[in-house]
């Protein structure tokens, strides 16, 4: 064309649009004029007779094309990058997200753990001062049973950070049982628990618990325990409690009553900030669950929840 080869021309085509894809803005502005400056010189120069306008017009066209086919490619480039950018903001905002609710919900375990233990041993020693002789070996092997469960609690909930740490691996020494978190089944040994400590506690599970997940379980297993230790803190000696487990295909309710005192007597409101009772509703909250606690109209205090088993996130 005009008497220069067509490989030089594509070749100064192909060099200007990767000029323009690459470099920065003023350098690509800049070989886009001179460019478009050596289409006319080259029209001017090489184009037959009364053609030049024409000439001038069809390079200057194929040089624009080249540009803006090279600041096309810089746009789609930077917003490739961008829309990293971006994916990375969001994994980094969601993995911050999970460490903060991994250590809520161990937290969580450690309080309940740790809070549950001491408040049972510490209603067993209180009864230690006043028991039998006959029955002091019995409150104080009691005691010894409950430091070791909440000293194996809080290894379960210690685990977790292991577990989910980098160079977590599979845990097969003997005795090591963080993998068997407690559930509905070790509900009885809990009320047994209370019962030692001075809370008579009553039990009735219904339907098929080994259909529940075990995460539910674990739910389950807090709730009553959570409740049961501020029954045995707050209610006077000799109050009764009642559990109450229903399993059912969509739904598992929970509710825990006691004849302890009420509203005003030093027991956390419905509405209270306690740690406790704060943590109730995060597992609760899990499963789609609102917790409801309060006093009851003919005295003492209720905890119910309703579960959805499917529910957690």
């Amino acid at each position: 064309l005009l008497g220069v080869q067509l490989p030089a021309d594509a070749a100064l085509l192909v060099a200007l649009g990767t000029v323009t894809a690459r470099a920065p803005y003023r350098s690509a502005w800049a070989a886009a004029l001179v460019a478009v400056a050596g289409a006319v010189l080259a029209a001017a120069r090489w184009a037959p007779e009364g053609r030049f306008p024409a000439s001038a017009a069809a390079m200057t066209a194929a040089v624009a094309a080249s540009a803006l086919l090279g600041a096309n490619a810089r746009i789609r480039r930077a917003a490739r990058a961008e829309r990293l950018a971006r994916l990375e903001l969001d994994r980094d905002e969601r993995e911050r997200r999970a460490v903060e609710e991994e250590r809520a919900r161990i937290a969580r375990e450690l309080h309940d753990s740790v809070t549950h233990g001491l408040s049972v041993v510490v209603a067993l020693a209180d009864a230690l001062g006043h028991a039998r002789p006959a029955d002091a070996c019995a409150v104080t092997a009691r005691i010894a049973q409950t430091g070791r469960q909440a000293l194996t609690d809080m290894r379960r909930a210690l685990g977790l950070l292991q577990d989910t740490g980098p160079d977590a691996g599979p845990h097969t020494g003997p005795g090591d049982d963080r993998r068997s978190p407690p559930g509905i089944g070790q509900l009885r040994a809990l009320c047994e628990q209370m019962e030692a400590a001075g809370l008579v506690t009553r039990l009735r599970v219904d339907g098929e618990a080994a259909r529940v997940p075990a995460a539910a379980q674990l739910t389950v297993h807090r709730l009553v325990q959570e409740s049961l230790t501020n029954a045995l803190r707050h209610a006077p000696q000799g109050s009764r409690a009642e559990v109450r487990v229903s399993c059912a295909p969509g739904a598992v309710t929970v509710e825990v009553t006691d004849d302890g005192r009420a509203a005003g007597t030093g027991r956390p409101g419905s509405a209270g900030s306690g740690r406790g009772l704060t943590g109730m509703r995060e597992r609760a909250a899990a499963f789609g669950g609102v917790l409801e606690a309060g006093p009851r109209p003919g005295g003492g205090w209720r905890v119910f929840v309703r579960l959805d088993p499917g529910g957690a996130p």
